[in-house]
């Protein structure tokens, strides 16, 4: 464990550096790490467990490795609902069930709805990335990314009432549509997983760049059935027609 999270823990943990150092991983989990995110009573999960994650995420999975445990699905499923309880919309999740047995007492879901905070979009930008490379927490962090590309576009204008709560929202907007476009795209998910996301009717003028290079015959039969549009007649076909126009032109726009 190297100094720097060792300092973090004992500036903000309720623990002395000879106290810390002297339980294993996953004592050190149990008693101080996952206390920082707060006891029962709190309105939220802490900014001191949310920036600890930002930025030792990492540092988390290799204890693990070298204790041979798998701790850090629980510290990212704990920061990871932080975002869930309003901060970023996506499906509903279970918060308890998302927890077990002794954990269970850390999840969101009696906390207050909160907006996007500082801490926050330190985890996205920096620990969200992470999450979504380690198996155990994978779905979960993808779920959050695809929240995000919902709910945001490139220019960072936010829709269907999502709020992001600091100085510059256009610009964070603009970062934190790009951080999670970067976390699907290296995913390692299927062309036929993306296109199922970006081929949504309010979502697809986002993802022209990609769709246009991905759409073969069967993705177009697939793509116009989305938005609705028949597959016969004089009706469809101009539909069919004006669409793919659209985005044929949109494509070279932004590519030339």
């Amino acid at each position: 464990m190297n100094e720097k999270m060792i300092n973090y823990v004992v500036e903000h943990g309720n623990t002395t550096k000879d106290q810390f150092l002297s339980l294993n991983w996953e004592e050190q989990v149990d008693f101080i790490l996952l206390h920082l995110a707060g006891g029962p009573n709190r309105w939220c999960i802490y900014k001191d467990f949310m920036n600890f994650m930002a930025e030792f995420c990492q540092e988390c999975i290799d204890e693990d490795k070298k204790a041979g445990t798998n701790l850090s699905k629980w510290l990212f499923t704990v920061a990871m609902q932080r975002l869930s309880k309003g901060a970023v919309l996506h499906k509903p999740v279970s918060f308890r069930n998302q927890l077990e047995g002794k954990y269970w007492i850390y999840s969101s879901a009696y906390d207050d709805y909160h907006i996007m905070t500082e801490d926050c979009l330190n985890f996205i930008y920096f620990g969200l990335p992470v999450a979504a490379k380690y198996a155990p927490t994978k779905d979960y962090a993808l779920t959050i990314a695809w929240g995000l590309l919902e709910h945001l576009d490139e220019d960072g204008n936010t829709t269907n009432g999502f709020s992001l709560d600091c100085p510059n929202p256009n610009d964070e907007g603009q970062r934190l549509f790009s951080t999670a476009h970067h976390i699907v795209m290296n995913a390692g998910l299927s062309d036929e997983e993306i296109f199922e996301h970006f081929a949504e009717p309010d979502q697809w003028r986002k993802h022209i760049d990609w769709l246009w290079r991905h759409l073969d015959e069967k993705r177009w039969k697939q793509f116009f059935e989305k938005q609705g549009i028949p597959s016969s007649g004089l009706k469809g076909w101009k539909a069919r027609k004006t669409l793919k126009k659209e985005m044929k032109e949109k494509y070279y726009a932004i590519s030339f």
